[in-house]
């Protein structure tokens, strides 16, 4: 009968058998007293982490202060332009322009190096019209193979001298610049062909050495005026019917045409 009265009251026999759950005791209410002395606790944590990273933004900025006084300055970029004073001989060197102009621009190249070949296809035109075809400046080109790195570079310029024999110096150089991958003798006989030139004669004289004492004298002078690498370029003061030229400005390495005309134009500006 038990059983069916608590059946019918929607609670099961086995619930009925177990002793009801023993509810927590009532936890006690914080007192103000007790909050206050959290406040002080957060706060006294918070003021100690504080002075704590205090400390360590002090330590940082002395080591970062250390390193920079002991790390070296850096050195100044050195100037496109520089002032010089040599003394360069252009005679005998392959020129373009007037021979009456008073300034030049003096090259020392290598017909493989990829800079000087970036100058020669850029900014070289630029500075024939504005200069060299008005008749405001010489072009001189000196030769500085550097054969440790270009195997190629002694015979391209041998092979500039050789084509400079029939009239076609600036013709090869202009084409030997433009295909720097392709300098080896076969390609300069090819190079030659295109450009015009007595082929016959052509490789004989690119099997000679009779422009070896030449080009080796341009190396030499181009120790001697601290242009060591390629290309370097002076800008010089002519006097007609002297082959000396009195090198005032350097420029070091292939630079946009404003460079040149900045210096190109300084030195105009004291002519007289």
């Amino acid at each position: 009968m038990l059983a069916l009265f608590l059946a019918q009251s929607g609670v099961s026999p086995l619930a009925a058998q177990q002793p009801a759950a023993q509810k927590p005791a009532p936890q006690p209410a914080p007192t103000n007293q007790d909050i206050e002395a959290l406040k002080r606790q957060m706060q006294a944590l918070i003021a100690a982490q504080l002075a704590v990273q205090k400390q360590l933004d002090e330590i940082k900025a002395m080591l970062k202060a250390g390193a920079l006084a002991q790390a070296p300055a850096p050195p100044a970029p050195a100037p496109a332009i520089a002032t010089v004073d040599y003394v360069i001989d252009i005679a005998g060197a392959a020129v373009k322009g007037t021979p009456t102009a008073r300034v030049a621009i003096i090259e020392f190249s290598d017909y493989e190096c990829p800079f000087c070949s970036r100058h020669a296809l850029n900014t070289l035109p630029e500075l024939a019209k504005e200069y060299i075809d008005t008749g405001k400046i010489r072009y001189v080109f000196r030769n500085l193979p550097l054969e440790s790195i270009h195997p190629n570079a002694m015979r391209a310029a041998v092979a500039a001298e050789c084509a400079g024999e029939q009239g076609k110096y600036w013709q090869l150089h202009d084409r030997m610049f433009a295909n720097q991958r392709a300098l080896d003798v076969t390609s300069l006989v090819n190079h030659g062909k295109a450009e015009g030139l007595d082929v016959t004669r052509f490789q004989q004289c690119l099997g000679s050495e009779k422009y070896n004492a030449k080009i080796r004298a341009d190396q030499t002078e181009s120790g001697r005026v601290g242009a060591a690498s390629t290309p370097s370029f002076f800008v010089a003061v002519l006097t007609p019917g002297d082959s000396k030229a009195r090198a005032v400005r350097t420029i070091r390495g292939a630079h946009p045409y404003p460079t040149f005309k900045a210096a190109i134009d300084s030195v105009l500006a004291t002519i007289k």
